[in-house]
């Protein structure tokens, strides 16, 4: 049936090797037919009609065959003969037809099924919080989700596959039982053998169930960087090609000898099954000629007979093997279902205030999952309204963790943080994140997307208010290389697309442009400016300053002169903030800030 050719994608599908019990395997069958329904069901109802009306016109030949062979045989050359022999044919025709357009029929509402279990599983994920999101586990769990959803494509078709044969065998056995019931026990015994053989196929592709999660994840990623742009200039400098090549080799040589054992298994009891079920016809076909040669039965009967018995078991075979597939198929789709009957909990908690006059953070402290150390063992810091406040120190010593757990992109492993008098461990995270501006140092770029999305992804909102977007990108300064652009804002942002690219510095105005089109009350900007040179960063951090005056706004970076303009500077070292004061008063104080601002100074002298 052409709605059950599987979707197989390299270092991808997945499964036990062990069937599902004929139930649970039922249970996921109903549960692939109502997401065919809910994605297309009018196709679905389609398909179904179709499958009916050729498995019908694929009976009635039994009858209509057998009558026009018996007229055959007995020189019958009236009408009748000739109207029977019309029947047949057309009968012949529909079931030929349907047998032909079943694919083109049944594929986009296969695609269509595939396509709502993966907007599901989107959905799951994008609802999901950054440290669930980040940990490994998870990005198992949702790689095997993610090929059993193209999986749903051979359990939908089985699971029609199953009333199709089940009414095929019902009508062979009505032209036996009518041509000699005794046919029926012989050609239904013989299928047992084959049955039972057949039981214990395996998935070739279950070696990437589950512990192959991470292998499956790697070979992904080695494909990528070979393929892809990220690591080509390095790989090239480098010349490390052959060392990924080889790494992503020995990745696919482990997954293919790992399927070539599954193959050869399956491959010895198909061919013995195969010769035991040519073997099983032997009772039936033996009982048919003694029957001609006791003229007990016309020649034409025996024929008839033997046609509707070699129909009946095949019906039973089909039936039998459409179990068992449907059985081992729905065992490759269990991460799916798995997956989507654990979603997030929905949002939770009080809505978070819209301003502030103080932020507070109280004995601040986060451990990563998998780490004993804490990143930040009992951070003190206050940030309030219309202060900027900027945050230095050594790479590694958690500013970056800092700042995510001030847009509640995680949650604190012990403290707290205030706005005024509401903790916004109390508030929905998704909430809280909606009245703050941040930009990253890793920022995205979305090569697909044009300027003007590039930007106005910062709040989905305006996506199409170009006026804000023009205004957001004129205060981050990157209006002129925009409009440089063969379609200005309208170009698609990825030369492997049809657009055109920006240097790392204009990216980087780009991403603080999203920043500035949120009205938020505060805004956090994690060493966005990396690519700028420092008089660049300096006057891009007033410039933010002064966009901000009414706002609050922490700004990150290792460039100690680019910062020394901040109402306030904080010092993190040791998981702690260990100095905070103005430039001129730390410098003063001759502490840790000083000696980094010294350290950097004398590059300049």
């Amino acid at each position: 049936m052409a709605v059950t050719e599987r979707f197989f994608i390299r270092g991808a599908p997945p499964s036990d090797a062990d069937p599902l019990p004929l139930r649970e395997a039922a249970g996921a069958a109903v549960e692939s037919l109502r997401m065919a329904w809910e994605a297309d069901r009018y196709g679905l109802l389609r398909l179904v009609a179709l499958n009916t009306a050729t498995t019908a016109a694929e009976v009635a030949q039994l009858f209509v065959g057998s009558e026009a062979l018996e007229g055959v045989v007995d020189g019958d050359r009236r009408g009748v003969q000739a109207r029977r022999l019309l029947v047949l044919g057309g009968l012949g025709v529909v079931a030929t037809a349907g047998r032909s357009v079943r694919g083109s029929w049944g594929n986009p509402v296969v695609q269509a099924a595939v396509r709502r279990t993966e907007a599901s599983i989107l959905d799951v994920v994008g609802a999901m919080e950054l440290a669930d999101v980040e940990d490994p586990a998870f990005q198992d769990r949702l790689q095997r989700a993610l090929n059993g959803a193209q999986r749903e494509a051979m359990l939908f078709g089985t699971a029609l596959s199953v009333p199709q044969s089940v009414l095929g065998l019902i009508g062979a056995l009505a032209a036996m039982t009518a041509n000699d019931r005794a046919l029926v026990p012989l050609a239904v015994a013989g299928s047992v053998p084959r049955w039972y053989l057949m039981r214990k196929l395996k998935d070739p592709e279950s070696p990437f169930h589950g512990r192959r999660g991470r292998e499956m994840r790697e070979s992904g990623m080695v494909r990528h960087l070979l393929t892809g742009t990220t690591a080509a200039h390095e790989l090239r400098v480098f010349d490390a090609t052959p060392y990924l090549r080889e790494r992503y080799d020995r990745l696919a040589r482990e997954a293919d000898a790992a399927q070539t054992g599954l193959y050869r298994h399956n491959a010895r009891r198909e061919a013995l099954a195969a010769l035991l079920g040519r073997m099983a016809d032997a009772p039936a076909a033996t009982r048919l000629l003694v029957r001609v040669a006791r003229k007990q039965a016309s020649v034409a009967d025996a024929v008839a007979g033997g046609v509707a018995a070699r129909k009946a078991a095949g019906g039973v075979q089909r039936i039998v093997e459409t179990v068992n597939q449907l059985c081992r198929t729905a065992a490759s789709t269990v991460d799916v279902r798995e997956f989507l009957r654990e979603p997030p909990p929905a949002p939770a908690g009080r809505k978070p205030p819209g301003d502030f006059a103080r932020i507070v953070v109280r004995d601040l402290c986060f451990t990563y999952p998998g780490r004993t150390s804490p990143v930040l063992d009992g951070v003190d810091m206050e940030i309030g309204r219309g202060e900027v406040v900027a945050l230095v120190g050594e790479n590694g010593c958690g500013k970056t963790t800092l700042a995510k757990l001030l847009c509640s992109l995680y949650q604190p492993t012990k403290g707290t943080i205030r706005w005024d008098d509401v903790d916004v461990a109390d508030c929905d995270p998704a909430g809280v994140r909606s009245r703050i501006a941040i930009v990253f140092q890793d920022f995205v770029k979305y090569p697909t997307l044009s300027a003007a999305e590039n930007i106005g992804i910062g709040l989905p909102a305006k996506i199409k208010d170009r006026a804000a977007i023009v205004a957001a990108a004129q205060r981050a300064g990157a209006d002129e290389a925009i409009t440089k652009l063969p379609n200005g804002y309208d170009t698609v942002m990825s030369r492997q697309f049809g657009g055109a690219d920006l240097s790392m510095g204009q990216w980087q105005r780009v991403a603080l442009a999203r920043a500035f089109l949120r009205d938020a009350p505060l805004v956090v900007l994690d060493e966005p400016t990396a690519a700028l040179d420092p008089r660049a960063e300096r006057d891009l951090f007033e410039a933010v300053a002064a966009l901000y005056r009414s706002r609050s706004a922490v700004l990150i970076s290792h460039r100690l002169s680019s910062v020394r303009f901040a109402d306030r500077i904080c010092v993190l070292a040791n998981g702690r903030i260990t100095e905070s004061g103005t430039h001129e008063n730390l410098l003063a104080a001759g502490g840790d800030y000083a000696e980094l601002f010294e350290i950097q100074a004398r590059a300049y002298r």
